[in-house]
C-alpha cells in the first residue's frame, strides 16, 4: 500500500527525471552548436585564435562566478525559506540583484588589470567588451535561478541549450566571413552572452513582477544574512570554476595559444560529459532543498542515491564512446588537434567521475556551506600543486593528471563527509552494473576495430552503433536494483495521461 510519505518520495523523483528529460533535448541542442562551433573555430580561426579566446573566457567566467555570489544554489535555499512570505521572497531577489550587480561591476572595473598578468594588450577595445559582459551575465544567472525555484526549467534549457551556443556558432561563422578573424571568436563570445541576457530579462519579466521587485524595501539585517550564508558558497562557486579554468591559464604561461587551443578544444569536448550531468541540476537543486525541508536528510539521500545512479549510468556509456573516438573526434575540431586524445580520455574520466558524485555537495550548499568550502579549497589546493609539477613535464597531459587526481580526492572527501555529517551513504553495489556496460561495450569497440576500422569513413556510424548496442544489451540484460524495479511499479501504476502531462512540469 502505498503511503503519503512513499507517494512523496516517488512524485519528486518523477519531477527529476521529466526536469532532467525536459533538459536532456536542450543538452541535444547544446552539443550540436558545440561541434559546430568546435569545427568551425578550430579548422578556421585557428588554435592560436582558440587558444586566446579561452584565456579570456577563463579569466571572465571566474569573476562572472564571483560576482554572482553563490547565487545560483543559496538563493534557492533562501526563497524556500520564505515560502509563505511573498513579500520576503521579493526582498531576497532584489536583494540578489542588487549585489550581483554591484560585485560584477565592481569587478568588470578591476578586469582591466588582469589583462597584462594573462598577456593580453590591455586597452583593446574587444577587450573592454568582456568588462561590459561580467555584471550582466551575473544578473542573468540569478533571474535564470529564480524561475527554477518555481521549477521551471524550460527558461534555462533555451538560454543555455539555444540562445547561448547558437548564437556563438553561428555569429563566428558570420565575423569569419566579415573577415573579422582576429576578433572574431571574442566578438561570437560577447554577442551570445549578451542575448542570453535579454532572454533571461524576458523570462523573468514572465514570472515576477518587476514593481514588485522595484518597490520590494531593502532591509540591512536581511542584506548581512544574505552575504553571510551566500558567501562561503560564492567562494565555493569561484573555486568550482576555477577548478576548471586554472589549467588553461597555467599552460598560458608556459606554452604557446595554440597549445592553450587544443587543450580548450579537449575540454570543450569533454564537457559533454559535464553538460549531461548538469541536465539534473535545473530541478534537482530546488527538490533536495526542499525534501531537506520537509522529509530531512533520508528523503534527501534517498533522492540522491538514486539520481547519482541515473546520472553515472549516462555518463559510463558516453565515457566509452568518446575514449574510443577521442583521437578521430579532435582531429575533426583541427589540423594537430589529435595531439591531445590521450589528454582527452584522462579529462573524460575525471569528468565521469565528477558528474556521478558533484550533487553530494547539495546538502552541504544548503546545510553547512563552509564545510563544502573547506572541502573545494583543498582540492584546488591539490589541484594547483599538481599543475605546478605536471605541466612542465607532462604538457597537456600534465595539466588533464592534476585535473584528474585532483576530482578523485575532491570527490572522496565528498563521499566521507556526506557519510559522517548527513548519515547518506552515496556508493552502492548499483554502479557496477553500469561500469561492466560501458567497460564491455568499450573492449567490443576495441575488438571490432581490430577487424574493421571503426574510426573512419562509413564504418563510424557502425562503431557507434556497436557501441550504443553492447551498452544496452548488457545493461538492459542485468537485473534492475530493488529500488529501480519499485519506481518503475509506480511509474506504471500512474495514468499514462497524467504522467505525460503533469502539472508541475506542463511548465518545462
Amino acid at each position: 500500500m502505498k503511503t503519503p510519505l512513499l507517494d512523496q518520495k516517488f512524485s519528486d523523483l518523477t519531477d527529476i527525471l521529466k526536469g532532467a528529460a525536459a533538459s536532456l533535448a536542450g543538452f541535444v541542442g547544446r552539443t550540436g552548436a558545440r561541434i559546430l562551433f568546435l569545427f568551425f573555430a578550430g579548422n578556421f580561426y585557428g588554435a592560436d585564435n582558440l587558444g586566446r579566446l579561452a584565456a579570456v573566457i577563463a579569466v571572465t567566467e571566474i569573476l562572472v562566478t564571483l560576482g554572482i555570489f553563490g547565487f545560483k544554489r543559496s538563493l534557492l535555499e533562501m526563497l524556500q525559506n520564505a515560502k509563505d512570505d511573498e513579500n520576503e521572497q521579493y526582498r531576497l531577489v532584489k536583494t540578489a540583484l542588487l549585489v550581483s550587480f554591484i560585485v560584477g561591476t565592481t569587478l568588470a572595473v578591476a578586469l582591466g588589470f588582469l589583462w597584462d598578468f594573462i598577456g593580453l594588450i590591455y586597452g583593446n577595445f574587444y577587450y573592454a567588451l568582456f568588462a561590459m559582459i561580467i555584471p550582466f551575465m551575473a544578473l542573468m544567472e540569478v533571474m535564470l535561478t529564480t524561475t527554477r525555484f518555481k521549477r521551471i526549467v524550460r527558461y534555462e534549457i533555451f538560454a543555455r541549450s539555444l540562445v547561448e551556443p547558437w548564437t556563438i556558432a553561428l555569429s563566428s561563422v558570420l565575423f569569419f566571413f566579415l573577415g573579422w578573424v582576429t576578433f572574431g571568436l571574442l566578438l561570437a563570445y560577447v554577442l551570445s552572452m549578451f542575448a542570453a541576457f535579454l532572454f533571461a530579462l524576458w523570462a523573468f519579466s514572465k514570472e515576477f513582477d518587476w514593481s514588485k521587485v522595484v518597490t520590494a524595501k531593502l532591509k540591512f539585517n536581511l542584506v548581512g544574512r544574505v552575504f553571510v550564508f551566500s558567501g562561503p558558497t560564492a567562494i565555493v562557486d569561484v573555486i568550482g570554476i576555477a577548478f576548471r579554468r586554472v589549467d588553461v591559464l597555467a599552460l598560458g604561461l608556459i606554452s604557446t595559444d595554440a597549445v592553450v587551443g587544443v587543450y580548450y578544444g579537449v575540454q570543450q569536448i569533454a564537457t559533454v560529459l559535464q553538460k549531461a550531468r548538469h541536465v539534473f541540476d535545473p530541478i534537482l537543486q530546488p527538490v533536495v532543498s526542499q525534501t531537506l525541508d520537509q522529509r530531512g536528510n533520508e528523503g534527501a539521500g534517498q533522492q540522491l542515491r538514486q539520481v547519482c545512479r541515473w546520472i553515472f549510468s549516462l555518463l559510463a556509456m558516453l565515457l566509452a564512446l568518446l575514449s574510443f573516438y577521442s583521437e578521430p573526434v579532435l582531429g575533426l575540431v583541427g589540423e594537430g588537434f589529435a595531439i591531445g586524445a590521450l589528454a582527452l580520455v584522462i579529462v573524460l574520466a575525471a569528468e565521469a567521475l565528477e558528474g556521478t558524485f558533484a550533487s553530494a555537495e547539495l546538502p552541504f550548499v544548503f546545510r553547512r556551506p563552509y564545510m563544502n568550502l573547506a572541502i573545494s579549497a583543498t582540492a584546488f589546493a591539490a589541484h594547483l600543486t599538481g599543475l605546478r609539477f605536471l605541466i612542465p613535464e607532462f604538457g597537456i597531459v600534465g595539466a588533464a593528471l592534476s585535473f584528474l587526481i585532483a576530482v578523485v580526492l575532491l570527490n572522496s572527501m565528498r563521499l566521507v563527509a556526506i557519510k559522517k555529517k548527513f548519515n547518506i551513504t552515496l556508493l552502492s553495489p548499483g554502479y557496477l552494473k553500469p561500469a561492466a556496460a560501458g567497460a564491455l561495450a568499450y573492449l567490443a569497440l576495441y575488438y571490432g576495430n581490430q577487424l574493421i576500422n571503426l574510426k573512419t569513413g562509413i564504418f563510424v556510424p557502425l562503431g557507434i552503433a556497436l557501441g550504443f548496442g553492447v551498452y544496452g544489451l548488457i545493461f538492459w540484460g542485468l537485473k534492475p536494483s530493488a529500488q529501480d524495479r519499485e519506481f518503475i511499479a509506480y511509474l506504471k501504476a500512474r495514468k499514462k495521461p497524467k504522467l505525460a502531462v503533469d502539472k508541475d512540469f506542463d511548465q518545462v
